[in-house]
């Protein structure tokens, strides 16, 4: 629980601070309220991970449309994941790090 807490206020700060560089005034900056929002959704997710993952990978699956038209991506999902509920930890850490896209569609579904 420490780590994720750890990630989110690290989270928060770098958020805090494009704000700040992009010139967006205190508009964009969280307040207390929403970085404690924040916060409790991120440990929340970070602890959970690899049950939230497990069931991501099954509603992804019970949903036939999904593989038919090979939309796993638009889910955070690779698509060996959806076939192979294992799937390979190195290829989707692989994935995570050179897909934006991907990286951002996954914290998505799993929030």
């Amino acid at each position: 629980a420490i780590t994720a807490g750890g990630i989110a206020v690290n989270a928060i700060d770098q958020r805090n601070k494009s704000a700040d560089a992009d010139g967006d005034g205190e508009n964009a900056v969280l307040d207390t309220s929403e970085q404690q929002t924040v916060s409790g959704r991120v440990v929340g997710v970070v602890m959970r991970l690899p049950e939230l993952e497990s069931l991501l990978v099954d509603k992804v699956k019970g949903v036939g449309w999904v593989s038919k038209y090979g939309e796993e991506e638009s889910f955070g999902l690779l698509r060996s994941e959806v076939k192979d509920s294992e799937g390979d930890s190195g290829q989707l850490a692989e994935q995570l790090q050179l897909n934006p896209l991907l990286r951002m569609n996954r914290a998505e579904c799993l929030l």
